[in-house]
């Protein structure tokens, strides 16, 4: 669970007195928006896919991932958290920074030109990235499912398919912990090497 370093009577983003967040059809139970959120999101999945086609790669897209994807859900969906939070001993980047550094981020991205790249090349490259951006932790909720869509997005683009069955959440989450505290990112250039298969049918470009 992504908790807020402020406590659940000061959290702008929860009722009062309560871990749920704030959110548009007003639930109170935790479980109740989890399934809500489910179905919401699931619904809008692909009109949040075909919106981001041919858009530049940037924070933007991300943005725009996470605001049609949770539009129905928050009220902040597309905005950046404005709390700081953490996942066990990771924290994330303070509010402050993250628009320049995911600027930074995906600038660097661009410039080398991933789709240039062999499928060994391009998987390390990916997960380096990946594990970069994942530490912006951009908004309240919805980075993990929205990142994950980002990084299809950019596969996709280059020719190739990532598959993220193949990669359990409790593996990805060591490997990322892994990145965060030693900035060893081997275990997650294994994961990708194996999740990205190369020769993807139909390339964006």
């Amino acid at each position: 669970m992504i908790q807020s370093y402020w406590n659940n009577e000061s959290d702008p983003y929860q009722y009062p007195g309560t871990g749920v967040l704030r959110n548009i059809p007003g639930i109170k139970d935790g479980r109740n928006l989890e399934t809500f959120e489910q179905r919401a999101t699931s619904l809008r999945l692909e009109e949040a896919v075909q919106a981001v086609s041919g858009l530049p790669l940037n924070f933007a897209l991300w943005q725009t991932l996470h605001r049609v994807l949770f539009q129905d859900v928050y009220e902040w969906a597309g905005h950046v958290r404005t709390v700081q939070i953490a996942k066990g001993n990771t924290v994330f980047a303070m509010p402050l920074h993250i628009e320049a550094e995911a600027d930074r981020l995906f600038g660097e991205m661009n410039a080398e030109q991933l789709i240039k790249l062999d499928h060994s090349k391009f998987s390390s490259r990916l997960a380096y990235y990946f594990a970069e951006l994942n530490v912006l932790h951009p908004f309240r909720e919805g980075n993990g499912r929205t990142q994950k869509l980002v990084f299809d997005e950019i596969t996709r683009r280059a020719g190739f398919d990532i598959d993220w069955e193949t990669i359990s959440v409790e593996k990805l989450l060591e490997a990322l912990v892994l990145t965060f505290r030693k900035q060893d990112y081997s275990q997650l250039e294994a994961l990708f090497k194996t999740a990205i298969a190369p020769n993807a049918p139909y390339p964006l470009y």
